[in-house]
């Protein structure tokens, strides 16, 4: 229905329906007569009995010519399948007109002032408008400021919606302009590169110390399109206790690219740490910069100097451990039915004294949230060995929704059969809690995968190259290398 147009075939078609439905309407209503009794023509008064020559109930002269025999009836047939085709002949032109009036836009129309009332209700059309006006710059002078001023506020409460970027694009477009003051300039920036700094408020004397340097730029991306400007932090340091944490970046962070949050997670390897209370310290410069040349040339506008600080404290070993170690076996396979996994692929590398080097990778997801928190590392169990070497380890939390990562290992094992079962194995791990600020409850115990179904099988070609071989390929050269390996022993 989206491409019917009123074409000559189709209004020939819409017209015979209607003058089909017409006349079948007309001839129900005009109806036909039943029975035998006399009515007057003129009145439809019952003649029935009557002996004078006129009519008692409006004195017209009765004759063959002013009298009606039978009672009148309508078609009732005639009328419903009348009105059926009168009405499908008018649809097909009712739908496409409601859709041409659908498709007007009344809100070029409209005042600016209307627009703003209109879009601080979180009406889209009314925003976008706003936006090609701003982009235009007709916006008067007053109007944009009351428009600045709300674009601000709602930069300020920023959440996860789509009806934040069209404020965040005008403010962006403003500036751009140069048509905010410095002083909402200095509020716009400030609103956008926004540092927060989290770290475990209770850790194990021993344990390293888990930060999570947090950055929300909110109209990062929209500066960038229409401003030409990134939010980028410089000379970032952590300090800990009034002195070095061990942990400095030497140039800029990568800029603001996200509009909404992005993190990293450090983790302070500090066992001199005494028990006790102690303070974290984030220092950093958040810079607006422009490029001046197209030649990696980049001019300051704006900057700031942010200093964060947050206590944590230092347990003795003694004390109990703040993470709790959950195991129960009854979780066992509840937690291995929440896993799936999926895109193995195995990849021969070399051949030396009978072994062969092999890699695994896995994509590993979780389709619903987890019953407990996990904090895991991965490895391969195959029948020449294990593949533990580069072993991925990670930290799930039951908050978290869908999940997915990629996990691979290798090392050298013995050639084998491809009748023999391989596995995927994940085992709780203390140091993957290295990635997680939230886990403070975890699982502990291991879980495994198999036998895994092999999707894809690879080799490494002299050059170094990378070649994708056939399953039968793969353990044809196994097998060979197996008869090496029983001959060398």
């Amino acid at each position: 229905m989206n491409t019917l147009r009123l074409g000559l075939p189709l209004l020939t078609v819409l017209a015979a329906l209607f003058l089909a439905g017409l006349v079948l309407l007309i001839r129900g209503l005009r109806g036909r007569r039943i029975g035998t009794d006399p009515h007057c023509r003129k009145c439809r008064y019952n003649l029935t009995g009557l002996t004078s020559d006129k009519c008692p109930e409006c004195g017209t002269s009765l004759g063959s010519t002013t009298v009606l025999i039978g009672r009148p009836s309508r078609r009732r047939r005639a009328l419903g399948g009348g009105c059926v085709l009168m009405l499908a002949s008018l649809s097909v032109p009712a739908y496409l007109g409601y859709k041409r009036l659908r498709a007007i836009n009344p809100y070029p129309c409209y005042p600016t002032s209307w627009l703003i009332d209109a879009a601080s209700r979180d009406v889209n059309p009314a925003l976008k408008e706003l936006v090609a006006r701003v982009q235009a710059q007709s916006v008067p002078d007053a109007a944009l400021r009351r428009l600045v001023a709300a674009a601000l506020d709602k930069q300020s409460r920023a959440a996860r919606s789509h009806a934040v970027e069209g404020w965040l694009s005008i403010l962006a477009l403003t500036f751009a302009q140069g048509r905010l003051s410095l002083e909402l300039q200095d509020r716009y920036f400030d609103q956008m590169g926004i540092v927060s700094l989290e770290v475990r408020p209770i850790v194990l004397e021993g344990d390293p110390v888990v930060c999570a340097v947090r950055r929300t730029g909110v109209g990062s991306v929209a500066l960038k399109r229409f401003g030409g400007c990134e939010m980028v932090i410089r000379d970032a340091y952590l300090g800990l206790d009034g002195g070095a944490a061990d942990l400095r970046w030497a140039g800029p962070e990568p800029p603001f690219s996200n509009d909404w949050n992005s993190a990293s997670i450090h983790s302070l390897h500090r066992p001199d740490l005494q028990p006790g209370r102690h303070v974290l310290e984030w220092y950093g410069c958040i810079e607006a910069t422009k490029s001046t040349d197209g030649q990696g040339h980049q001019e300051v506008v704006w900057s700031k100097w942010v200093e964060i600080t947050k206590d944590f404290e230092i347990w003795p070993l003694e004390n109990v451990d703040p993470i709790q170690w959950v195991f129960d076996p009854s979780l066992q396979q509840v937690l291995k039915n929440h896993f799936q996994v999926s895109k193995v692929t195995a990849s021969r590398i070399t051949f030396e004294g009978g072994y062969t080097e092999l890699r695994m990778r896995a994509e590993l997801k979780v389709a619903q949230p987890l019953p407990v928190d996990i904090a895991f590392s991965t490895w391969f169990s195959v029948p020449g060995g294990e593949l533990s070497r580069g072993r991925d380890v990670g930290a799930f939390t039951s908050s978290q929704g869908r999940i997915r990562m990629a996990t691979d290992a290798w090392g050298e094992v013995r050639p084998f059969n491809p009748e023999d079962r391989i596995e995927l194995v994940l085992t709780a791990d203390r140091t993957a809690l290295e990635h997680s600020m939230e886990t403070y409850t975890a699982w502990w115990g291991e879980l495994r995968f198999g036998p895994l179904e092999i999707n894809e099988f690879r080799q490494i070609k002299p050059n170094g190259d990378w070649e994708k071989i056939t399953r039968e390929d793969f353990f044809d050269r196994m097998r060979e290398d197996l008869q090496l390996h029983r001959i060398i022993e």
